[in-house]
């Protein structure tokens, strides 16, 4: 993670820009905090909530990026992407150890540890890498369900990503960031927003690292 941050840091500086410069929440800080006495609970809230969160959603930001002619950025966030499906494979390696040494059913305790700390999980998923992760259906739609129904995928044309997820679809982190993705489209067709002085990529590169 250490080393995720730092290509994303090296890259807001080449871009003239600096981390922090656009509001982001704090979640992942918010859960390890939360969890900071109990082991199966931060690797069930962190590796296996918003790691896996990555394998849905960062496809879509990589062809967001590429789409926008950042390609430098886009080959950082595809690395990152492709780095998440170890960290959830490692994540669901250790979680289902921990649980068979305690006799418990992992998929039962994982549902009980997520709807303690997060109440729920939002769709769209990326069920493709998810499996290839480790991680079946099992252990994450049945808690979608419970708020967010899933719900067909509808086609996308030729060659888009089919596991693209929309902004804001990972829980919070849409929150804050609405108004960003209205700043970069502006900023790409040449009407620099009001409110940024930064150049057009590192407003494009800041909008897609929050989402």
């Amino acid at each position: 993670e250490s080393c995720h941050f730092d290509l994303v840091n090296r890259r807001l500086k080449n871009l003239k820009s600096v981390y922090g410069q656009f509001p982001d929440h704090a979640g992942l800080w918010d859960l390890a905090l939360a969890t900071k006495d109990d082991l199966l609970a931060r690797i069930a809230v962190v590796p296996l909530v918003p790691e896996a969160k990555g394998l849905d959603a960062g496809p879509g930001m990589v062809g967001r990026l590429r789409s926008l002619g950042c390609s430098e950025s886009a080959e950082i966030f595809d690395l990152i992407v492709r780095e998440e499906r170890g960290h959830v494979a490692f994540g669901m390696k250790w979680f289902k150890h921990l649980n068979a040494l305690l006799g418990q059913d992992p998929v039962a305790e994982f549902h009980r540890l997520v709807k303690k700390h997060m109440g729920s999980l939002k769709p769209p998923f990326n069920v493709e890498a998810r499996i290839a992760a480790g991680m079946s259906t099992d252990w994450y739609e049945p808690l979608a369900m419970e708020h967010f129904p899933v719900r067909p995928r509808k086609a996308r044309a030729s060659g888009a990503s089919s596991s693209f997820a929309a902004p804001g679809g990972a829980g919070d982190q849409g929150r804050n960031t609405r108004g960003l993705h209205t700043s970069a489209r502006a900023t790409v067709a040449g009407a620099a927003p009001a409110t940024s002085t930064a150049p057009a990529t590192a407003t494009v590169w800041a909008v897609a690292t929050t989402n």
